[in-house]
């Protein structure tokens, strides 16, 4: 069985690691958080094919009345077709909109439901990603504080914010049975990740 190629979307470094550069710096060795959380969740059987920095997701012709986040997310996915992966992982933060939230999660759910490829791993970071980190300790209720309040209470805890080696090398050590059930967003994350590499592997297998 070959490995699972696996492509990435995230919002900056701390997400893509290496990724979030240009290709010629992309380097397995310097992972962010999504290559980590997936490691932790299966540590082998796949590789990263290729990343896409939410900044800079094409721009993709609307049809008809359709949600930027919604364009935003089938770029991604046509970004990992073209890529030839069988797993895309992703996150966005919603810095607070509810609405991008549900955009996200809607065109999330009606690709599961179309069953094509590629596997999604993926869900809305409430409100920023450090709120995702915190919970990784166990903090509940960070879903409910806004962005400034989650960046600053990690960075007061942790004393380190956007430093991507120190937030990688903190997930790598995090515990993540202490997750919480109020942190639905990473517990959902996490969640399709298990469920999407025991399919995709499974179907790998087969073919």
């Amino acid at each position: 069985m070959s490995d699972l190629g696996v492509f990435l979307g995230g919002e900056g470094a701390n997400e893509l690691g290496s990724y979030a550069g240009p290709r010629s710096y992309h380097d397995e060795e310097q992972p962010g958080v999504l290559t980590t959380l997936l490691r932790r969740v299966r540590p082998t059987g796949w590789h990263v094919v290729g990343a896409t920095k939410w900044s800079r997701i094409r721009k993709l012709r609307a049809r008809g009345p359709s949600p930027t986040e919604e364009r935003n997310v089938r770029a991604l996915i046509l970004d990992a077709k073209e890529a030839k992966a069988d797993v895309l992982a992703f996150t966005r933060d919603s810095d607070g909109d509810q609405t991008r939230e549900r955009d996200i999660e809607r065109t999330i759910f009606a690709h599961e439901a179309a069953k094509e490829p590629p596997h999604l791993i993926a869900a809305v970071a409430v409100p920023v990603l450090e709120a995702w980190l915190l919970a990784l300790s166990g903090e509940r209720g960070t879903e409910q504080l806004s962005k400034a309040a989650a960046q600053a209470r990690f960075e007061n805890e942790h004393h380190f914010g956007k430093a991507t080696e120190m937030v990688v090398e903190y997930v790598k050590q995090a515990d993540l049975t202490l997750v919480p059930d109020d942190a639905q967003g990473l517990a959902r994350w996490l969640a399709r990740a298990d469920t999407v590499f025991a399919v995709a592997a499974s179907a790998s297998t087969d073919n």
